[in-house]
């Protein structure tokens, strides 16, 4: 059975990879089901999610709760396996956190009551979220905003629970005599998110194409693009969970002559290493770390060039771990487009497979790509005129064979998010 995200890799003092167990130790990560939330058209946020393991989605359409949100979401899990979806409330414009509820929970609905994480002082609004686990396995949220382009940035983060000391009374075995210890325990922390911090640093103009991912020691990798395209990259310093955290400053993966870029992702592979995918009008390009959770990175490379212009792209690893990448490419609007795939065969020696057109779509709004439980993956896209989503599934795990007709998800969507449900019900 394959694990939830590349088997995770730490780095001894002779910088040699060690690897470690998978993310997620207290869920089974093979036994999980794929989930959409999204906006739709009526400023509603609903999920559909695989009615069985690697089966198909649900035909209809859920909401949760009641309140509208602008066309904004993202999606991730947390440490114990359950789905979490942010949003930006449509009347405060604040952002809103919502997250399963135990399994074992009192109460009959699925969702436990919105969290409102609230929005940074003099930002109207954030265009962009992102939603991912750091080091302590808890959740991180990001927003991007077009209000200041100094100030464009934000983080906040869920805090950890506190270390309290108590006194309490026991009796040893074989006395009747009871005696009084003291002992540490944890406790709930005194307010559950940190404030909203700005991390722009020296990183001038609006941030956007927003993604991110995690080290093989769990700290999280930033990357997007300004307002002229260019590239950017930043991580956290720290691996220890209870340390301030703090950045390194922003830099150009590949370096600063980088050619501007229309879409970026960072990825962690089977290697240990971080690799930051860009889509330009040279094709599709990739910087990798100088060494695993390094913070310097190194020169552009391309897995093949393609007798095409890229718009956009989607990264996925696939049941050995490695990557998988689909390309979208730019045509004028009516027309067509053409999505390419390209599969990564050997990760250490840099081999790809040589690209293939695996499907074309009419108005696409940008792809995803995720893997299901058995290792297939499946493609998303939105067609911009009918709002519907649509998805397309690889034949086999590892298979360079797609499926050829689209399976249509309906949802009249503006947005949408895809992340596993590692408690299906």
């Amino acid at each position: 059975m394959r694990p939830l995200e590349p088997i995770p890799a730490g780095i001894d003092e002779n910088n040699e990879i060690i690897p470690l167990g998978p993310i997620d130790t207290a869920t089974d990560s093979s036994r999980f089901q794929l989930f959409i939330a999204a906006v739709n058209e009526n400023a509603e946020l609903v999920y559909t999610n695989q009615t069985t393991l690697n089966g198909p989605f649900q035909k209809s359409w859920t909401r949760i709760g009641t309140d509208d949100f602008m066309g904004v979401v993202a999606s991730g899990t947390t440490l114990d396996g359950r789905v979490a979806i942010i949003a930006v409330e449509k009347s405060t414009l604040e952002v809103h956190y919502v997250a399963e509820a135990p399994q074992n929970a009192d109460g009959k609905d699925r969702w436990l009551p919105a969290e409102n994480l609230g929005r940074p002082k003099g930002v109207p609004s954030f265009a962009e979220l992102q939603l991912i686990r750091g080091v302590d396995g808890l959740d991180n949220v990001f927003g991007a905003s077009t209000a200041d382009n100094k100030t464009s940035l934000w983080w906040t983060y869920r805090n950890p629970p506190k270390i309290v000391t108590k006194t309490i009374e026991v009796t040893p075995p074989g006395s009747d005599t009871p005696m009084t210890i003291t002992v540490q325990e944890t406790a709930p922390p005194d307010t559950p998110w940190s404030n909203w911090i700005n991390i722009n640093g020296a990183l001038v103009g609006t941030f956007h194409k927003m993604k991110a991912a995690n080290n093989a020691d769990g700290r999280i990798v930033l990357t997007g693009v300004d307002t002229n395209g260019r590239p950017w990259v930043s991580q956290q310093k720290s691996d220890d969970p209870f340390q301030k955290e703090s950045w390194t400053d922003w830099c150009m993966p590949g370096g600063e002559a980088a050619p501007a870029a229309s879409a970026i992702t960072p990825a962690l592979g089977a290697d240990g290493y971080v690799s930051v995918f860009t889509s330009t009008n040279d094709g599709l390009l990739r910087s990798r770390q100088a060494k695993p959770g390094g913070a310097l990175w190194g020169p552009l490379s391309a897995p093949g060039q393609i007798q095409d212009n890229v718009s956009t792209h989607a990264v996925s690893i696939d049941a050995d771990g490695q990557f998988y990448v689909a390309v979208l490419n730019f045509t004028p609007p009516g027309e067509t487009n053409t999505i390419y795939g390209v599969q990564e065969v050997g990760t250490l020696d840099a081999r790809w497979t040589s690209w293939q057109r695996i499907s074309s779509f009419s108005d696409p709004d940008g792809l995803r790509l995720h893997y299901n439980a058995d290792g297939t993956l499946l493609l998303f896209s939105i067609n911009k005129k009918t709002r519907t989503l649509w998805s397309m599934q690889q034949v086999a795990k590892n298979s360079t064979e797609w499926y050829y007709f689209w399976t249509d998800l309906g949802g009249q969507l503006i947005d949408f998010s895809v992340t596993q449900d590692l408690t299906p019900s």
